[in-house]
């Protein structure tokens, strides 16, 4: 499965979406093969920002079906006010009196049937893209099996183009899938853990010397405007400490 499919989904991105002051992505232009494309890299790689730029771009074309899902904020409590909003008591309950797993099977499961409805209110010329970050949040091996099952079941039923990124930190969601390296933008696959676990470690260390090289560039450009006598570090106007980086 390490091949793109049929005609590609393209999405042009800058390489520092962010303002971290280095570049997160190193290329402008990303393409996502039909079916199934699972994110992998290290926390912080860029994952969870590749998918709100994918939103961005996608959520309100109407040559598309765009259906977004973050297992960090559609679940938990945001997923309770939601049904207590809509007077959705007996969901709610559900809700509260399941435990994590089976709450967030319930949350999925609740995409899903929006998955569904979407499909069937809209045009079989448009095709359908749909972002699922975090997906191993809180999942079960058997919960992920699930949810891969459904995403094939879409792909072979639903009679047009299907798209689906996915973000991930799980070896379990990346096994035998296409996945994409989100700090290189290449194809990478996986057959063993062990194969998995030294990739993750070695994003760390591209990440790793990304900040680095960030920082100092940014030192540089600092020194270069105002004078070496100037720099500070701590608080002031020439803070060069760690900078946040908000993405994943």
């Amino acid at each position: 499965m390490g091949q793109l499919l049929g005609p590609t989904l393209k999405l042009k991105i800058p390489k520092d979406p962010l303002d971290l002051g280095f570049d997160l992505f190193p290329k402008t232009t990303v393409e996502f093969g039909r079916e199934v494309t699972v994110l992998v890299g290290c926390n912080g790689a860029g994952k969870t920002t590749l998918l709100r730029l994918l939103e961005e771009k996608f959520a309100r074309d109407k040559n598309y079906v765009f259906c977004a899902y973050d297992n960090m904020s559609d679940g938990g409590h945001n997923a309770k006010d939601k049904h207590l909003m809509m007077g959705d008591m007996r969901s709610l309950a559900s809700l509260t009196m399941s435990s994590e797993g089976e709450a967030i099977r319930q949350n999925i499961g609740d995409f899903v049937k929006f998955v569904g409805r979407r499909i069937s209110e809209t045009s079989s010329s448009r095709p359908i893209i749909i972002t699922f970050d975090a997906s191993d949040s809180g999942l079960s091996i058997d919960n992920m099996v699930d949810l891969k099952e459904f995403f094939q079941f879409l792909i072979k039923d639903a009679g047009r183009p299907v798209y689906i990124i996915v973000s991930t930190n799980s070896y379990e969601f990346a096994r035998f899938e296409r996945c994409l390296d989100v700090t290189t933008l290449n194809t990478v696959s996986f057959k063993e853990y062990e194969e998995y676990r030294e990739f993750i470690l070695e994003s760390r260390k591209r990440r790793e010397a990304k900040e680095t090289n960030g920082r100092q560039s940014k030192k540089r450009g600092y020194v270069a405007k105002h004078g070496k006598d100037n720099l500070q570090f701590g608080n002031g106007q020439g803070d060069l400490g760690a900078t946040e980086h908000p993405c994943s």
